[in-house]
């Protein structure tokens, strides 16, 4: 699909100072053309295409992460808005395939994480070392590339662990061995408090001549 600035608008638009003339939709970006000419790639598109609606024309917008906006003034109505439809739905697809390569890396890897809310063994630091590469490989190449209106909220939440981890692994790490911590503490002390009735009862079964049974329950006490 490509899109050229109409006559009169865009003669308005070139005297101005407009160095775009047309823009045409590709596999993966946008080619550009006019006084400056190139190609932006979807994954360059820092945010969806919008479209402003004059009286006589539009203007498409297509916003850059490191440069100014790419701005073809003086579009057709029609044709404006359906080449902004097509570039934003292109966009979110674009996105959404990036992602989908990385699936099976993404979900072994939130799966670890999770892992870190009730950690079976101490999370030590070599032991999470690998778990700390691979979240700031998966966020460096993918994760912040993309754009959180391409991917809708529920996959930016989702992939929030990964980010903060990638971020800040020290700080993870650290509060995962407070919950390890707490989490012993709290069993040993359910240890304790079972040994203690245990005793009272085998005191209690001693004093009243109940040898037999006080043996039973030592043993069973044992096998725990």
């Amino acid at each position: 699909m490509k899109i050229s600035r109409s006559f009169l608008p865009g003669l308005f638009a070139s005297l101005a100072g407009s160095p775009y003339r047309s823009l045409e939709l590709i596999k993966d970006g946008v080619n550009f053309s006019g006084r400056a000419s190139g190609t932006l790639s979807f994954s360059a598109l820092s945010d969806s295409p919008s479209l402003k609606t004059g009286l006589l024309s539009s203007t498409i917008t297509l916003p850059r992460d490191q440069d100014d906006p790419i701005i073809l003034r003086g579009a057709p109505k029609a044709q404006a808005q359906a080449f902004q439809e097509a570039a934003e739905t292109a966009w979110r697809a674009f996105n959404l395939a990036e992602l989908e390569r990385e699936q099976a890396r993404v979900d072994a890897l939130l799966a670890r994480l999770a892992e870190l809310n009730n950690p079976a063994a101490y999370p030590s630091a070599c032991h999470l070392e690998p778990v700390s590469r691979e979240s700031w490989e998966l966020w460096n190449c993918l994760i912040r590339k993309l754009q959180p209106a391409a991917i809708g909220p529920e996959q930016v939440a989702r992939l929030a662990p990964i980010e903060a981890f990638a971020e800040a692994p020290s700080k993870a790490r650290n509060a995962a061995v407070d919950r390890f911590v707490e989490a012993e503490l709290v069993l040993w002390n359910s240890r304790l408090l079972r040994q203690k009735g245990a005793v009272a009862q085998h005191r209690k079964l001693r004093g009243s001549g109940g040898g037999g049974v006080v043996r039973s329950l030592v043993f069973q006490d044992r096998g725990r």
